[in-house]
């Protein structure tokens, strides 16, 4: 139960470490014929010695791509071509739109890994989980304290003030998510900033002052685990005592009474016990078992195929994993207020390159002169506030026709893929005939008064640049 209080109510905002973690290594080749070649590596790390990915996964991925190669480092390659979408392999959506026409192509990549885009739902879900974790604080109070001096003055700020203040820290976080996720310098700093945001909002409506956090801040220095989780734990506790305290405006006598409130252990048994004796609560908890069930199911299929029929090995023999209990369906319903959730898959990175050739005119990755491709690393974590995007425009000049019929490269970069889009918005004929025209062009001919006309346009949009 220390557990259960310290990292829930003090480190809720944090990943924790140490799970099983599926590693994607994409690489992106577009094509002559506007498709792109596709070639996925896939292995887990973090987790037991075997490092592929899950069985069904495996078996998922090879109906979409149509074949499977076993490497020696204990990673699955699929590779094949594909056409505009990309597959839902990772999962998510994206395409390679490519426009082609005889002086050149422009492509636009664009690609959306896991999550959802819904923001509305996320925000509506965090309100839902604020007000289930606000009913049941309001009904445990009622249960515990309903007898004593002030409780109508603690009541009412439990079913106000503290329901809407709920609401605006899961909003602070999901806040703090987007940011990171636009933004991926202020990850390092990502925690500091959103601490100093929470902490301030709730000193200004006085939950409790910064020196009440000292105790705090001490707590969380400690670099040994078991003392700091300790410590915070009754910290933690404190600080709900000394804030339901000034609430009710409770006396020396009814302080004195209430001492039991600063026992991490006695708070959260008192809370967890009230929590089991409502539907929405018993709901919570057999759903997270029925997830646990099937997640066992699944890795007793995976150990069978491993192990032979019994499916366990001495390793597994001795650690049996432990069902979800009530403290987990409590940690599971603040995380909810204050983390975004994936919809799909486990927590997982993707290393992906996408071959252009030429500068981006605009990415969100890093170009590589020198290999002459776009990267992008992205963590696909559980709390992303806003799925993980990649995308990349460029264009690539057809060089051997614009030297043929110009003798020199006449549009190339931004320049061509705003030519090469303008021509794909003329109606069939008109587009026929004046790529015609082009071809007809020759080196003494000079530039056709349309390239010419273009050209002069777009450098004037650009104050002669």
């Amino acid at each position: 139960m220390k557990r259960f209080c310290a990292i829930s109510l003090a480190t809720g905002l944090m990943a924790l470490g140490g799970c099983p973690r599926s590693v994607y290594e994409i690489e992106i080749d577009p094509k002559d014929d506007g498709g792109f070649q596709r070639t996925l590596v896939g292995q887990t790390t973090g987790g037991e010695d075997d490092r592929k990915l899950p069985a069904d996964e495996l078996a998922r991925l090879e109906r979409l791509y149509g074949n499977r190669e076993e490497l020696k480092k204990d990673g699955t390659r699929f590779v094949t071509e594909f056409r505009d979408a990309t597959p839902q392999d990772v999962g998510g959506a994206g395409s390679l739109t490519t426009w082609k026409n005889p002086l050149g192509t422009a492509y636009y990549y664009v690609e959306r890994f896991r999550g959802s885009d819904n923001l509305e739902a996320d925000l509506a879900h965090r309100r839902d989980a604020a007000g289930e974790l606000a009913d049941l604080i309001v009904g445990w109070a009622a249960a515990e304290l309903s007898t004593e001096p002030g409780y109508d003055k603690l009541h009412a700020f439990l079913d106000g003030d503290f329901r809407r203040d709920l609401v605006n820290l899961g909003i602070y976080t999901w806040q703090a998510e987007s940011a990171s996720a636009y933004a991926r310098e202020l990850d390092a700093d990502r925690m500091s900033i959103l601490l100093a945001h929470v902490t301030q909002y709730l000193v200004e409506r006085g939950y409790f002052t910064y020196r009440d956090l000292a105790p705090l801040f001490a707590a969380l220095a400690e670099t040994e685990d078991k003392k700091r989780e300790t410590g915070v734990a009754a910290t933690l506790a404190g600080l709900a005592r000394t804030i339901i305290l000034n609430k009710m405006q409770a006396d020396e006598g009814a302080a004195k009474k209430l001492d039991w409130l600063g026992d991490p252990n006695r708070l959260v048994h008192s809370f967890l016990k009230h929590a089991q004796t409502t539907d929405t609560f018993q709901k919570r908890l057999a759903t997270l078992r029925a997830e646990f069930e099937k997640e066992q199911k699944r890795k007793q299929a995976a150990s069978e195929n491993k192990n032979g029929a019994d499916g366990t090995n001495e390793e597994d023999k001795a650690e049996k994993e432990v069902p979800p209990g009530p403290a987990d369906a409590a940690q599971a319903l603040i995380a909810e207020v204050l983390m975004s959730f994936q919809a799909e898959g486990a927590a997982a990175t993707v290393n992906l390159s996408l071959a252009t050739g030429a500068k981006p005119i605009t990415t969100n990755g890093k170009w590589d002169e020198a290999t002459g491709k776009v990267t992008w690393s992205k963590d696909l974590d559980a709390h992303r506030a806003v799925p993980a995007v990649c995308f990349a425009a460029w264009a690539e000049p057809d060089r051997d026709f614009q030297m043929e019929h110009f003798g020199e490269v006449v549009l190339a970069g931004q320049e061509l893929s705003h030519y090469v889009l303008w021509e794909s918005t003329l109606p069939p004929k008109k587009r026929q005939e004046w790529e015609e025209t082009l071809r007809q062009c020759s080196p003494g001919d000079g530039i056709p008064n349309g390239v010419e006309r273009f050209r002069a346009q777009r450098e004037g949009e650009n104050g002669g640049k």
